[in-house]
């Protein structure tokens, strides 16, 4: 398990909050979609990197979003946007106590939020970085 994993399954245990809760903010911003058909300036992948890498963790965390996509994304400031946020948990979801590793792995592949994150991504014509496999 990574620190980042690790502090925020502490963060949740050391608050006492039952049943777990969502943290929301207000952010000032305009959706990929919106930004995209505005045909404004092209955005670098790294902007996206940390909402991609927290998407990534969402199976571990017994979390999943269900509905990533570019009109879910949330770019802000929408002048020269430098940061990502995934917005509408509508169809979000958690994992129920009990529930099997098999049933959870079935849940978290239906909704497949990092498929979506990089389809969001490439619709809107933002490459995902390529990494060359160890074996090259």
């Amino acid at each position: 398990m990574d620190r980042a994993t690790s502090s925020l399954q502490h963060a949740h245990a050391a608050s006492g909050i039952q049943p777990p809760a969502v943290l929301i903010e207000y952010i000032c911003g305009t959706t990929l979609a919106d930004y995209n058909a505005a045909k404004l300036p092209n955005l670098p992948f790294t902007i996206f990197r940390p909402l991609f890498d927290a998407v990534s963790k969402f199976k571990d965390l017994g979390v999943y979003h269900g509905d990533v996509s570019s009109s879910n994304i949330l770019v802000s400031p929408s002048e020269a946007p430098v940061r990502a946020a995934l917005i509408d948990f509508g169809r979000a979801g958690v994992r129920e106590d009990g529930e099997s590793e098999e049933d959870w792995a079935g849940i978290c592949d239906f909704y497949s939020d990092e498929d979506g994150s990089r389809l969001a991504l490439k619709a809107n014509g933002i490459p995902w970085p390529v990494h060359k496999s160890c074996a090259e």
